[in-house]
């Protein structure tokens, strides 16, 4: 069975836009199933595809049977995605409707993490910047940052 690249290397969350124009959010997945954790802990990667950013002939439809893993679909709006981190354990993703700025969708991420610390792997020298939390906070690192956040944005124009 294949074995996603992020799950090698230890990817928590993935978003990516591509070229499918409507969003949809899905339980953290590891080879076609959901991760029984859902958003608390889980051991696989969290996939959110955004690509309802627009499109010069509208959103696309979303025609075929869902898979057990999609957890919210939205084909009918134009939107946007914000992360909001809370901490280095916490992170929140909504869908904002670009219309009228509502929260359409939104979905909290616990990973448990040891904050404040470097990876074990940190070979580096450079000093970190510390990021403040809600109360001001300046343990956490730059370097302990919630996630390994990778995006692949496709970007496609055609004329």
């Amino acid at each position: 069975m294949a074995v996603h690249p992020g799950q090698v290397r230890g990817v928590e969350w993935w978003r990516r836009g591509l070229h499918i124009h409507f969003y949809e959010r899905n339980a953290p997945i590891a080879n076609g199933v959901a991760d029984p954790n859902e958003l608390d802990n889980p051991s696989a990667p969290w996939y959110i595809l955004n690509g309802a950013g627009g499109h010069y002939d509208g959103i696309d439809t979303y025609d075929e049977p869902l898979p057990d893993y999609v957890r919210f679909i939205q084909d009918t709006t134009y939107g946007w995605s914000r992360l909001t981190f809370h901490n280095c354990t916490h992170m929140t993703h909504e869908f904002i409707v670009s219309g009228n700025g509502t929260v359409m969708d939104t979905a909290t991420l616990y990973k448990n993490h040891t904050c404040g610390m470097k990876p074990s792997n940190y070979t580096g020298t450079n000093s970190t910047t510390p990021i403040s939390d809600e109360n001001g906070s300046s343990a956490l690192k730059a370097s302990s940052a919630l996630l390994v956040v990778v995006v692949a944005t496709v970007l496609m124009l055609s004329m």
